[in-house]
């Protein structure tokens, strides 16, 4: 069984969001994790420490804030325990946080960005996640700034469990004129969010029970990094994660330009390409990925309707005629009842299915003639859009290969993508593997992107969104996991990828110090050394 995250705590294996000496179990964290969601208390800011005793256990839910508040407590029937919600948990860290977001606050270009600061503050010094939810749908109405932030316990990735966030923060300025080609994008949005595969029939003006009947056109910028303080550095970034936010308010897209610009590295190596079309390849990689990203962003985590109870008897859906699953034909079974949540329901497969879908949803786009055009790509263009296309799919094939040597939470989805066009695309992705030459290459067939490569991807993408908008957590789950399985044949496959791994990237974050008035900006060399002496003196 291949590793599909960081592991939960054992005899050979710690994490920090379960820490302590004694062994939580996986039963036990769901006992608690279900617990906390009926009593309304977001776990993202928290973690789990088992206290055991002679006589019994006690957990402690350690959740971050400045404050250190008098823990209350509650039964948990099904584990014969208790549990302590207490306050205080990285204390001094978020006060120093909170002491320079004040001294922000003095500086902020408008209103809506004093308001969100100061919900900010709030939410990390009493560590309430409600307050912290306000923040979010003050921060989505603050169009374009020319300064980006984002900060809190956004990302669940880490968390063996998967609902649980990392704390990460991100200063940015915005690029001005790659804004405006993404805008173009933006205002086409709606006429290609009617191509995706669960869409087609009159309802919802076209776009199916499936979908929002509104798409909010996104604030959607490119924007450079000046800092970004977090365990994964992401090219592109879709927030925020509450679902019932996304709903009513819409969302912020953005591109990180100076994160993308690592991809378009003519340094780094392709080993599974085909060295007579490594040119090529080469000359239309970085475009091709940086496309692939925006679909990804815009229309991967931009659209889906969830269908929910959102108060008492009420539901987003007609409960007495439910909408019809285009999988079965039949009216849908499964919901999101009152008070659960995408996270909650989904557990440890939320995040890869979620980064799984929005890959499929750039990718299964990358062929549309007319949305390729507004990019400025077409058959005159120096780069086609063609090759554009193209360039994809090898992608997909590469980052499939090169998911086995770390299985993380996207590297599990960009595996299953390739497992599917292996076996689901009629020969438009092979792998040729050659156990005596030790080389694995990737071949696509121009002639069946469109006939074979698009409906595979389009058939997997439907069982994974319908899967993510009806909670239908069963029939997704033994589908992903099944699909993501890595056989025999891909462990020999694996010995080949790890011997042609490249020394892994390393992201320097440099820092900001004040020396009088003057703000000094301080930069680090791109090494193990430089990436400690950063996080050391950022102090946080």
């Amino acid at each position: 069984m291949p590793p599909y995250g960081l592991g939960f705590p054992s005899d050979t294996a710690q994490s920090a969001y379960y820490p302590g000496e004694s062994i939580i179990t996986q039963d036990e964290i769901l006992a608690i994790s279900r617990l906390l969601e009926k009593h309304s208390i977001f776990p993202e800011n928290t973690r789990i420490q088992k206290v055991s005793r002679p006589k019994a256990h006690t957990f402690e839910v350690l959740k971050a804030s400045v404050e250190h508040t008098e823990p209350f407590i509650l039964e948990i029937p099904s584990l014969g325990a208790t549990m302590k919600v207490k306050g205080g948990d990285h204390s001094e860290e978020l006060a120093r946080i909170c002491a320079s977001l004040s001294e922000a606050k003095k500086f902020a270009a408008n209103e809506k960005q004093k308001y969100f600061l100061s919900d900010y503050i709030e939410s990390f010094r009493t560590g309430d996640l409600e307050v912290y939810r306000n923040s979010q749908r003050t921060w989505i109405m603050d169009k374009s700034p020319r300064v980006e932030n984002i900060f809190g316990f956004v990302e669940p990735y880490r968390d063996p469990h998967g609902i649980r966030a990392e704390f990460e923060g991100l200063v940015a300025i915005m690029d001005l004129e790659e804004t405006s080609k993404l805008t173009k994008l933006v205002e086409s949005s709606d006429i290609f969010i009617k191509r995706l595969p669960w869409t087609g029939n009159d309802e919802n003006d076209g776009k199916g029970p499936f979908e929002k009947a509104l798409f909010e056109a996104p604030d959607f910028t490119s924007i450079h990094s000046l800092a970004y303080c977090s365990s994964i550095i992401f090219p592109g970034i879709n927030l925020p994660n509450y679902n019932d936010i996304r709903d009513e308010f819409g969302f912020k897209n953005v591109i990180i330009a100076n994160r993308m610009s690592a991809e378009g590295n003519k340094a780094q190596g392709s080993p599974f390409i085909d060295p007579a079309e490594l040119d090529s390849f080469q000359r239309a990689k970085y475009p091709a990925y940086y496309w692939w990203v925006v679909l990804h962003e815009l229309f991967g985590h931009g659209t889906g309707k969830m269908m929910a109870e959102e108060s008492e008897g009420k539901f987003n859906f007609d409960i007495h005629d439910p909408p019809v699953s285009p999988l079965s034909g039949k009216p849908i079974t499964t919901w999101y009842k009152l008070g659960q949540t995408w996270t909650g329901q989904f557990g440890d497969l939320a995040t890869t299915l979620d980064e799984c879908r929005a890959e499929l949803v750039g990718a299964y786009l990358m062929d549309d003639v007319e949305l390729l055009q507004v990019l400025g790509y077409d058959e005159n263009s120096e780069i086609t859009a063609a090759d554009l296309t193209y360039n994809v799919y090898l992608q997909l094939g590469i980052d499939g290969l090169r998911g086995l040597a770390n299985f993380n939470v996207e590297n599990r989805a960009h595996f299953a993508i390739l497992k599917c066009l292996l076996t689901d695309s009629n020969g438009c992705v092979t792998v040729d593997y050659d156990a005596q030459s030790k080389s694995l290459i990737v071949r696509v067939d121009r002639s069946k992107i469109v006939s074979h490569g698009k409906p595979a991807l389009g058939r997997m993408l439907l069982r994974l969104h319908l899967g993510r908008c009806t909670a239908d957590v069963q029939s997704c789950r033994e589908y992903y996991e099944e699909l993501s399985w890595v056989h025999t044949e891909h462990l020999a496959w694996r010995e080949i990828v790890l011997a042609k791994q490249e020394p892994r990237w390393v992201f320097v974050q440099a820092n900001t110090f004040l020396r009088g008035e003057e703000v000094i900006l301080k930069e680090y060399a791109a090494t193990a050394k430089g990436v400690i002496q950063s996080w050391a003196e950022r102090q946080v």
